[in-house]
């Protein structure tokens, strides 16, 4: 495990929150990083549950950390200890071979184009517009658009609907 970057947190016995920046020189205890760049906002507790919230700039100018960009494939890896030891960061004991697990992930993505409709062509025939409405949603890196147009009625005589819901590089049309 060389070269890893590593945050250690987690809710000691009596409450308190606590996260920890560490890198890895190979397959002995993290070290402790003289640049903390992680920021914890917010960790809890719940039928043995632990969950943390915490955030990192993409890029930090820290040699010990990794620097997120468009190129670049991380492996997430979480390990835990049954025991709550590792909130003094000089001292805490090592994961056993079956509390670990690992998976690959991409944190930045490349900016999206967005596509606009081609208009249509120009007619004689006098139309109501349709209402439309939409929403969006900032969730970390991830941003979620969801479009609706509604029509109450067309030339035809039918009602229509339509949504379309943008999740990161993929559209689905309904």
């Amino acid at each position: 495990m060389q070269g890893y970057d590593v945050v250690v947190g987690g809710r000691t016995n009596t409450g308190q929150n606590y996260l920890n920046d560490f890198h890895t020189t190979g397959t002995v205890r993290p070290i402790l990083d003289t640049q903390q760049n992680y920021t914890l906002e917010g960790a809890s507790e719940e039928n043995g549950i632990t969950s943390l919230r915490f955030r990192r700039p993409r890029v930090t100018n820290d040699t010990r950390d990794i620097q997120f960009n468009v190129s670049t494939r991380v492996f997430l890896v979480w390990a835990y200890h049954t025991r709550e030891d590792a909130e003094n960061p000089n001292v805490f004991s090592k994961h056993t071979r079956r509390n670990h697990t690992m998976e690959t992930v991409q944190i930045v993505f490349p900016p999206m184009t967005m596509m606009t409709p081609t208009p249509e062509p120009a007619t004689t025939r006098v139309t109501r517009r349709p209402k439309s409405s939409g929403y969006q949603l900032g969730v970390s890196f991830l941003t979620i658009s969801v479009a609706t147009v509604l029509s109450m009625k067309t030339e035809l005589g039918f009602q229509r609907f339509s949504i379309c819901l943008l999740i990161g590089y993929f559209t689905v049309v309904c």
